[in-house]
């Protein structure tokens, strides 16, 4: 083994107890398991939808739920987390740092799908799979802010704010080691919210907009259910405007 300063090397010690190619190999593994895009599949599946064509063209369980419905969205967002979470486990929360490099090499493959032309969605759901292993305060925040999101019909907004408040909670009950892995696995979705608000893809002007028109087409189906109880209207789907 080797000792540096009386003390044993770290990364000898990870390399012993995981392997080199076990280790390559649990990265690898963690970005090709990010890059399957199951909100596109599901969609393509239940709509004959393509998410990079509808929308701001990101594949996520937000712009699945905009295009085909709620539950599809929840199903999506659901296998997001698991691929997000496969990679932290495979090397195990001990290895802190490494588990949340594993965790941002997922997050980064949903963000940049080879298998989607190097399209994807915010990462927002794989980095709560990350969190289940790496930082759980961020996971129940995280969690939290799903729910308040499907409650209020206001999940993309929800689950930012509940981004943000990840930080206060991780320094909180884990201090900086947790903050720092933190900061790995949320590395990929800063990137990629630069990169749309600097395409002009992400304008919170345009989101303000489309979430207003969502609101009054749900107030025009309400009205019209009142009126005609016999229509049914799938509260999922939106108009091909919004698309």
């Amino acid at each position: 083994m080797t000792i540096l300063n009386g003390q044993p090397d770290y990364y000898f010690i990870v390399l012993e107890e995981i392997g080199l190619f076990q280790l390559v190999g649990i990265f690898l593994l963690s970005y090709l398991l990010g890059a399957v895009p199951f909100a596109n599949i599901i969609a393509h599946l239940k709509a004959g939808v393509d998410l990079r064509r509808v929308g701001v063209g990101t594949v996520s369980p937000w712009s699945l739920y905009q295009a085909v419905g709620l539950w599809p969205a929840l199903l999506a967002g659901a296998a997001d987390v698991v691929k997000g979470a496969v990679g932290p486990l495979l090397i195990g929360a001990d290895h802190l740092w490494l588990a949340a490099l594993a965790g941002a090499l997922t997050v980064a493959g949903h963000n940049w799908s080879f298998l989607a032309a190097w399209k994807g969605g915010r990462g927002l759901s794989s980095a709560t799979g990350a969190f289940l292993v790496v930082a759980w305060p961020a996971a129940a925040v995280m969690c939290l802010g799903l729910a308040v999101g499907v409650a209020t019909k206001r999940v993309l907004g929800a689950m930012s704010l509940a981004l943000v408040a990840t930080i206060p909670a991780v320094w909180y009950f884990e201090g900086w080691p947790g903050l720092v892995a933190v900061a790995m696995v949320l590395a990929p979705i800063v990137v990629k919210t630069v990169v749309l608000l600097s395409r002009g893809t992400l304008r919170p002007r345009d989101l303000l907009a489309a979430a207003r028109r969502r609101q009054s087409e749900r107030r025009w189906r309400w009205q019209r259910r009142r009126s005609d109880p016999s229509t049914h209207l799938d509260s999922g789907d939106v108009s091909g405007e919004d698309r």
